[in-house]
């Protein structure tokens, strides 16, 4: 069943209709079989392992602070890490060149170690800015590191902090509740001398690129593209104001701005959503393509979005690197209304959805035909709905494991947008490139983005 089945077929009646009217149909399925002595990179790893070469990629690291309050058995805590990088092959594989291809190579988890940090890096018990700026700037060498490490500091016996810090190419954010839970589980059997109860799993991340690249060519390639330099063809760049001159290279410094929709406005907002058969997401993305148009002067907006891309059964539990990005363009009428704007956005989303599994870097050779070194391809901003599995009431063992809140410093775009939705409210920030904008004039536009909301309302 297509997503936008579920769409078109709204009720439990229409959409049991609808399956039983189906042949069975074969399901895609990925499985373990013969590796070759080259192991390929996924497509996305592949992008990220050319931008690690060329310029870095410290805005691709993926960090979790965790606080811990109790007294922690850091043997059993390393073990802990260990399993987890023995059990996730994409924790634990390294890059390499040869014959100007890149390859894989996964090496054992038994030199993985947490690193002991000092106490002098920390400010009455705070992590500062500036030592997790440091921190987080030290790059991976994807050639020999594992993609994963661990930096622990005791500010006493019963207060820990522990960074937990990934690389992009082996991981994304569907991975980071993953890691934490295993965390958690392989520690507790491991205080109590007993096997943690965890899913096998049925195959590893290199298994998935070996499919992807069998599957993803020929005809059906070719078919999806197809779509894509249909939908971006002649797109146009957007031109935010800035405070700064754009430099000619992209910068990677950013910082975000904070701030919420209050139970209220969120209320409203899902009774649009229950109302005209939308998503909280599509009803977002709609008013935040309207702030663009009303800031750039532009009606042809182009904005960048991340998809889970996790359609098969055999992925859901793996860490590694499948999301995706969709490149969604619209042209924001003045003449509509917002409901025939929002019922446009409605189509434009299913219908990406539906050739999600294109790689974007292959959109972006298909569709770009000169790169300008100034700006990301296609789209300069994205958005971002969090509304998977988010991870709450943390343990290892006894102790209380709490998530420390903190920017990393780093822009990978103009500007992001980025959502959570909780029980009673939304919130929001805003991740922009210090190189372009004031703190003040990102804070202003997150004020105008919540009147635009109330108007639409």
């Amino acid at each position: 069943i297509s997503v936008r089945s579920i769409f078109e077929h709204s009720t439990i009646a229409s959409l049991a209709t609808l399956i039983s009217g189906k042949e069975p149909s074969h399901q895609v399925v990925i499985a373990v079989g013969n590796r070759p002595d080259h192991l390929p990179l996924s497509f996305t790893q592949e992008r990220l392992w050319i931008v690690d070469k060329l310029d870095g990629s410290i805005q691709y690291h993926l960090p979790a602070l965790l606080r811990v309050s109790g007294a922690l058995d850091l043997a059993v805590l390393s073990s802990s890490l260990r399993a987890v990088v023995a059990r996730h092959e994409s924790l634990r594989t390294i890059f390499y060149e040869e014959d100007g291809n890149a390859y894989q190579r996964i090496i054992s988890a038994e030199n993985f170690s947490i690193t002991e940090l000092s106490p002098a890096l920390f400010d009455n018990g705070l992590v500062s800015k500036t030592t997790l700026s440091e921190l987080l700037a030290i790059p991976f060498d994807l050639s020999s590191d594992y993609m994963i490490r661990a930096s622990h500091l005791s500010l006493d016996s019963d207060d820990h902090v522990l960074l937990l810090e990934m690389h992009h190419i082996a991981s994304d954010g569907w991975s980071i509740p993953l890691l934490v839970k295993e965390l958690e589980s392989i520690y507790s059997a491991q205080l109590m001398g007993v096997q943690a109860n965890l899913p096998l799993l049925p195959i590893q991340y290199a298994d998935y690129s070996l499919w992807q690249r069998n599957y993803l060519q020929g005809g059906l390639l070719e078919s999806k593209l197809d779509y894509w330099v249909s939908h971006l063809e002649g797109v146009e760049v957007l031109s935010l104001p800035t405070d700064y001159p754009r430099p000619p290279v992209q910068q990677t410094d950013g910082s975000r701005h904070r701030f919420e929709i209050g139970s209220e406005l969120t209320k409203e907002l899902r009774s649009i959503c229950h109302d005209q058969g939308a998503t909280l997401f599509m009803v977002l993305l709609s008013m935040y393509k309207i702030l663009l148009s009303k800031y750039s002067g532009q009606s042809d907006i182009c904005v960048g979005v991340p998809i889970a891309n996790r359609d098969q059964t055999e992925v859901s539990s793996l860490i590694g690197f499948f999301v995706n990005t969709l490149a969604l363009r619209s042209e924001v009428g003045q003449d509509l209304s917002y409901l025939a704007f929002l019922s446009q956005i409605k189509e434009m989303t299913l219908s990406g959805y539906s050739h999600q599994d294109v790689p974007f870097e292959r959109v972006v050779d298909r569709v770009v035909r000169t790169r300008d070194l100034s700006r990301s391809p296609l789209f300069q901003t994205m958005f971002v709905l969090q509304n998977n599995e988010q991870v709450v009431d943390v343990h290892l063992g006894d102790n209380k494991v709490s998530f420390v809140d903190f920017s990393s410093g780093t822009s990978k775009f103009d500007l992001e947008f980025i959502a959570v939705e909780h029980e009673d409210h939304l919130a929001l920030e805003i991740e922009y490139s210090t190189a372009l904008f004031k703190q003040e004039t990102i804070e202003r536009m997150s004020f105008h983005f919540k009147e635009l909301i109330q108007s639409i309302l």
